[in-house]
């Protein structure tokens, strides 16, 4: 019978003559010629003798080195290959591979944010350094219930990405199910998340806003700029701050911005009022070579947080994406523009698959009309 626990956490400590220390059940100590030591378990692999490390002994102590080899042993003997599953990656690891995966074709900076915030603050303390194979939906179900029935809506992203990120773990061959998948859905309380809807000035009160907004002395020329072009083409935040001067038609008075800045996937084409034309012929004065239309005072897109902030700052009700609804009021209230050309000029995309098969055109002239008509609204 082959002896075990043959060395001594004094002998390994101290010895230096180059070799190998044999322990028993495959677990050696290697000394290298320049002093080096290192554990290494020798074992069985599915009829295959397999070497594999198990760390520098300057980091793992002989008990631990110990129990890692019996580990190892038990798991080879129930047909398991632990020299494979060494490299299964953790949660955290498995969720940076994801967002590398998927960043570029996330628009802005915001979706990442968003996996990495809200991951980071509700389920990487629970399962952020386990390795992905060995989280259960109980868990999940960890990260996900001590919040559920007060933040039902955060949590119900989370379970989400986190189903993303074991659909990739499964993809790549790391596990076969998925312990974010319907088990938790079907294990959570049923809790309708109540509908928050962002804060919006009426019609009425927006020119006014915009006079404060430009007269403010305390936020930065873009910043405002940016707020006012919101406003004139009743566009998403993030689809200005990162408009670019490439994208512009100068003389045709369009915008185009292209598919892959817009929210639902689709170029979209915007006629600029005269007042907005004012604003483009202002920022050129301030043109730099970021290429933005309204840079940063450091030359970089402005966060999409800047312009709610600002808003809120100068005691303002109502947020830059609320200027939207605004526009949506005044035109139903105001106007006689049809539905169909106000949806195209919020960007809206028809849900109606087969109406939109035959309705091909985005109305650009009769939405020019209509928006030439809001700035001489909000002009007074």
């Amino acid at each position: 019978m082959t002896k075990r626990n043959t060395l001594t956490a004094s002998f390994c400590k101290t010895v230096t003559e180059a070799g190998r220390y044999y322990d028993g059940g495959g677990l050696m100590l290697v000394v290298t010629g320049t002093g080096g030591k290192s554990w290494i378990q020798r074992l069985t692999v599915n009829g295959k003798r397999r070497d594999m490390g198990l760390g520098s002994f300057d980091f793992v102590s002989l008990t631990e080195a110990r129990k890692a080899a019996f580990d190892n042993r038990m798991a080879a003997r129930t047909g398991r290959n632990p020299v494979a599953e060494r490299n299964i990656p953790t949660f955290a690891d498995a969720m940076e591979s994801v967002i590398v995966l998927h960043r570029d074709a996330w628009k802005g900076d915001g979706s990442e944010k968003q996996w990495r915030g809200e991951l980071a603050k509700y389920a990487l303390p629970v399962i952020g350094q386990a390795r992905v194979d060995r989280i259960t939906t109980a868990d999940v179900l960890a990260v996900i219930l001590p919040h559920w029935n007060d933040r039902t809506a955060t949590m119900g992203r989370v379970r989400g990405r986190m189903k993303t990120v074991f659909d990739w773990c499964i993809a790549s061959g790391f596990r076969s199910d998925n312990p974010a998948g319907e088990a938790v859905t079907a294990i959570l309380p049923k809790c309708k998340p109540a509908t928050v809807h962002r804060k919006a000035l009426h019609h009425s009160g927006v020119a006014a806003a915009l006079d404060a907004i430009r007269g403010s002395n305390r936020a930065h020329w873009a910043t405002k700029a940016a707020l006012e072009f919101v406003a004139m083409t009743a566009g998403r935040s993030g689809e200005i701050t990162g408009a670019r001067w490439t994208e512009i038609d100068m003389d045709a008075a369009v915008w185009t911005v292209p598919a892959e800045r817009m929210k639902k996937g689709r170029a979209h084409r915007v006629p600029l009022s005269s007042r907005a034309m004012e604003l483009l012929q202002a920022a050129k004065r301030h043109a730099d070579a970021s290429g933005l239309v309204f840079p940063s005072s450091t030359g970089k897109q402005i966060a999409g947080a800047v312009l709610s902030r600002t808003m809120k700052d100068m005691g303002l009700d109502g947020t830059p994406h609320g200027f939207r609804s605004s526009f949506a009021d005044w035109a139903a209230e105001c106007t006689d523009a049809d539905r169909e050309t106000v949806e195209r000029a919020l960007a809206h995309v028809n849900s109606n698959a087969t109406e939109a098969a035959y309705r091909r055109t985005d109305r650009l002239e009769a939405r020019r009309d209509l928006m030439q008509a809001w700035a001489e609204y909000l002009a007074g």
